[in-house]
């Protein structure tokens, strides 16, 4: 790609899906050398798109990439891209027609489980809201209302339906596009960078070195509800000192977690469980006929 004076834009876009181990792929990604990522792992910048609402100037996403020269990638990841379709797909490709785009998709059952309990620990969801409500809630709102950004909260029940955003992003970015999951990344994750690095036409070895696979973005609870505000706006203000330091944001995580840090698991009963496999099952079955016409193979089961 030609070099900027003022910046590049990304060329390879981790554009879906959420809680599906983005922020992961996206650290292990961003440890390669040949791999500039953004200064925050999600500029969020095409989501304008998405909410059909006025989008900034180009020129300000470039913000995001001030940092990066020569190398062969540069990297964002905003995984709720995925769901602004072609509108967002056709924006991105519009900005360097060598782009390559990586979608992580997770079992839509764990993935709406694992988003309800991400929504708590960030206290955007109250800690006493029982999934069963929130499912209700979820199915109360119309379509066109989940559309907007204020009502995101709620958006993950119909975010699991796959198949009704995958094709316009094959549509546009084709063989530039990968499709890998999370079962891949948690089962096999030496193995799933080696191969996205063949890909990618990079060096692998780097890969080697299992102490670059630390779990990222782990939703958990909190004991002190004061403590853990102060610490996520903290977290905020300090991401792109602790996206450099990687290290120090590990120790201090750690710090956190055993400080103010309290494992929950929302109760969920098995009325609801099966509600939701019935509720994803046509969907699975037409992404699983759709990647398997592209000639996707290993389907994790959730899929085959």
């Amino acid at each position: 790609m030609k070099k900027r004076s003022k910046g590049r834009y990304p060329n390879l876009i981790i554009a879906g899906v959420n809680k599906a181990g983005t922020t992961s792929l996206f650290t292990y990604l961003a440890h390669h050398p040949d791999i500039c990522s953004s200064s925050v792992k999600e500029t969020c910048f095409f989501l304008y798109t998405r909410y059909s609402e006025k989008q900034p100037p180009t020129a300000e996403y470039l913000k995001y990439f001030f940092h990066c020269s020569d190398e062969r990638y540069v990297m964002e990841s905003t995984p709720a891209y995925f769901y602004g379709g072609r509108d967002v797909a056709e924006k991105l490709y519009a900005l360097d027609q060598d782009t390559k785009v990586i979608l992580i998709l997770r079992n839509p059952v764990d993935r709406v489980l694992s988003f309800f309990k991400h929504k708590k620990s960030i206290m955007e969801i109250d800690r006493n809201v029982e999934f069963d409500e929130y499912l209700e809630k979820c199915r109360s709102f119309s379509e066109e209302r989940l559309n907007e950004r204020k009502n995101d909260n709620y958006f993950s029940l119909i975010g699991g339906l796959y198949s009704r955003y995958l094709r316009p992003w094959y549509d546009i970015f084709g063989e530039s596009l990968r499709v890998v999951f999370f079962d891949d990344l948690t089962g096999d994750t030496p193995g799933m960078m080696k191969s996205l690095c063949d890909w990618l036409d990079l060096d692998k070895d780097i890969y080697a070195d299992q102490s670059l696979f630390t779990v990222e973005n782990k939703s958990i609870g909190y004991k002190n509800a004061g403590i853990h505000r102060a610490a996520i706006k903290l977290n905020d203000m300090l991401e792109k000192a602790l996206r450099k330091n990687v290290a120090v944001k590990a120790v201090l995580r750690k710090v956190y977690y055993a400080v103010n840090g309290k494992e929950e698991k929302p109760s969920v009963d098995v009325e609801s469980l099966e509600w939701l496999r019935g509720y994803y099952a046509e969907s699975n079955k037409d992404v699983a006929d759709f990647l398997k016409s592209t000639g996707c193979r290993n389907l994790p089961p959730w899929l085959d």
